[in-house]
């Protein structure tokens, strides 16, 4: 499928290098969707209507269309990363939430946002746009990086303005009258790895090098062994982890800040 263009092209707080790197079989993201899907257990999506928000290079949503058989719509300003889609005969939108487009007034029964409220400054007037798109009693899964102590060259190069904690996590969906319907950390066997990581960042001077040392694996084997490492994660769990995953569901009866 074609990008369909709904709104103006814009810069986007986010490393396009990230995409170069990132792939369906790199550790991160197969652990990263192996958690939603615990998480989705108990919900039949398969008559859902569902979309990611920041979508990027369509790892998402080539997952859960390959787990699920769903169509998932993606919309993004990052035309980059909607180019080099993993995903492309998925729908792909270069569009601002901000803009609420009336034909997605309310239209989604699930809307993922992985990854992205990390990248934004004002995340509740974010938020309160992406959740016009959200039918009332609808659901929306975020993924954010954990653990502020955490925070390194790495965030900076991509964009993080923050890391969260539950609390944090919890607390914005309060704010934005979402409930809480389940909440997991996940990537607890990573932390030493996440801490060494710093310190390793902290002494590279190129700042072209930073993602590629921070997110890619040395190689084939050490993916592997990362990913075995990350399934000994018993998932949910409110320990610690590398990145903490929400799923909320908004008002049933409509009542959530989606027009500040």
């Amino acid at each position: 499928m074609n990008i369909v263009y709904l709104s103006a092209q814009s810069a986007v707080n986010m490393a396009d290098e990230w995409f170069e790197i990132a792939d369906l079989n790199h550790f991160w993201v197969t652990r990263r969707f192996d958690v939603l899907r615990s998480l989705l257990k108990p919900i039949d999506v398969r008559q859902l209507k569902v979309g990611e928000v920041g979508c990027g290079n369509g790892l998402v949503q080539q997952q859960f269309h390959a787990a699920y058989g769903v169509e998932v719509a993606g919309f993004d300003l990052n035309v980059n990363g909607l180019k080099a889609s993993r995903a492309p005969e998925q729908p792909r939108y270069c569009y601002n939430v901000y803009d609420r487009h009336e034909s997605f007034r309310e239209h989604f029964d699930l809307l993922f946002l992985f990854d992205v409220i990390e990248h934004i400054d004002d995340e509740e007037s974010f938020m309160a746009a992406v959740l016009y798109h959200v039918k009332p009693g609808g659901l929306v899964a975020i993924n954010v990086p954990a653990m502020p102590s955490l925070f390194s060259a790495y965030d900076r190069r991509v964009g993080h303005v923050r890391r969260y904690t539950i609390p944090t996590l919890r607390g914005l969906g309060e704010r934005c009258l979402l409930k809480m319907e389940a909440v997991t950390y996940w990537g607890l066997p990573l932390v030493p790895l996440l801490y060494m990581r710093t310190l390793r960042l902290a002494a590279i001077k190129d700042p072209d090098k930073i993602v590629s040392v921070g997110f890619r694996p040395p190689g084939a084997v050490a993916n592997r062994l990362l990913k075995a490492m990350s399934a000994l994660e018993v998932i949910p769990q409110t320990v610690a982890g590398t990145s903490v995953m929400g799923l909320f569901r908004k008002d049933p009866a409509g009542a959530s800040r989606t027009h500040d």
